[in-house]
């Protein structure tokens, strides 16, 4: 899977060994030569997580350095302030806020909505495989020179949500919306892969409100994760209790979340996380941790290319985007373990904030590429 906080992903196919060894690893099964034999064990079950389970409990952070905007916002915003803390997904819905629900109101849009002529499908639980490599270099070109970062995101895009008020919303409710809000996701997203020759997967949310088994592993509470076996989307119920205290009233926490989670199921869909996750199972523990960064931090800048996009439907303010872009900074390695030095697999709280804004500043997915971007920007 692809969780918050912290990779933990088995391998799709029906060929793959049963899993061995501590935390679900497994043995990279063989392929011809790729990779070669005596290549080890798989890195635990890939699934990103939103909060990695080694961090203590987040407790709060310290006021998170402004990044200024290279460039004025892509993106026309509308009159209400809907979103907040995580805009990666939240963007998509239009709360006003997590603590009581929004209104939702027509926003006044002065020309015409991009991609209205695409169809969304229902959401599809026996998706198609997921590209794989044959070898390390194949695996390399998908990370380094795949054909999404010639594409570019639509904008603006319709989405279309209603306000829910996630402190009281039943674990029913929750369900509901953000299977909702993957019809915006993938409004915003399959056209784009399929201009880059993939076909883009609508998956299922399934929300839990006890630890549970995925065909990625056990997920725990207060967690969100995109599991790469079934390609489907796993949400806790109690998530919002890991949002900083001075970020709660930031709207659209979760389904921010819950658009990181899918920029991890774009990857999926165009190799690149199958492919990145081949490559950590062959190095050493500091250099898996750097590919899991770049993985993580492109998640975050697909999310914010996704918010941009979807903005003026949903109304949002330079002040939500701002929330956001706060949320991505608290939830990097270093302040979630208090540990300037700390160099996690998910990157630092600069380095999560800026690659969020990189997003939403550029429509063109090349600005995404983070596996050819300087280790220095995704520690």
């Amino acid at each position: 899977m692809s969780q918050w906080g912290q990779p933990n992903q088995q391998w799709p196919g029906q060929q793959w060994p049963a899993p061995s060894g501590p935390a679900g690893y497994g043995q990279w099964p063989v392929r011809g030569q790729w990779p070669p034999q005596g290549q080890g064990t798989l890195p635990p079950p890939a699934q990103g997580s939103w909060q990695a389970a080694q961090y203590p409990r987040y407790a709060g952070a310290p006021t998170p350095p402004r990044r200024r905007r290279s460039s004025p916002l892509r993106f026309l915003f509308a009159l209400f302030g809907v979103f907040g803390v995580m805009v990666l997904a939240y963007v998509v819905l239009s709360y006003a806020g997590d603590g009581a629900p929004s209104s939702q109101t027509e926003t006044t849009h002065a020309g015409s909505y991009e991609n209205e002529d695409y169809e969304v499908p229902s959401a599809d639980t026996n998706p198609p495989a997921i590209p794989q490599p044959e070898t390390y270099a194949e695996a390399t070109k998908l990370m380094e020179d795949n054909s999404l970062y010639s594409a570019a995101v639509a904008d603006p895009v319709r989405c279309e949500l209603d306000g829910l008020d996630l402190s009281t919303a039943t674990d029913a409710q929750l369900e509901e919306h953000f299977n909702e809000l993957t019809a915006c996701l993938m409004r915003v997203w399959a056209p784009t892969l399929q201009e880059a020759g993939y076909e883009a997967v609508r998956p299922t949310v399934t929300v839990y409100s006890t630890p549970i088994s995925t065909p990625c592993g056990d997920m725990p509470m207060e967690n969100a994760a995109y599991c790469m076996v079934d390609q489907q989307i796993y949400y806790a119920s109690d998530l919002t209790d890991i949002i900083p205290k001075d970020l709660s009233n930031v709207p659209h926490t979760a389904d921010a979340v819950m658009a990181h989670e899918f920029g991890h199921a774009i990857q999926a869909r165009t190799g690149i996380l199958y492919s990145e996750k081949a490559w950590e199972s062959r190095v050493s523990s500091s250099e898996a941790d750097e590919f899991s960064r770049r993985t993580e931090v492109q998640a975050d800048c697909f999310a914010g290319e996704f918010t941009a996009a979807v903005s003026e439907s949903l109304g949002m303010t330079n002040s939500d985007v701002d929330g956001l872009s706060d949320m991505f900074y608290a939830f990097g390695d270093d302040v979630l373990t208090g540990d300037s030095t700390y160099e996690g697999n998910h990157g630092r709280g600069t380095s999560r904030q800026q690659w969020f804004l990189d997003g939403v500043n550029d429509q063109q997915l090349a600005t995404c590429n983070a596996f050819t971007a300087p280790a220095s920007s995704v520690r």
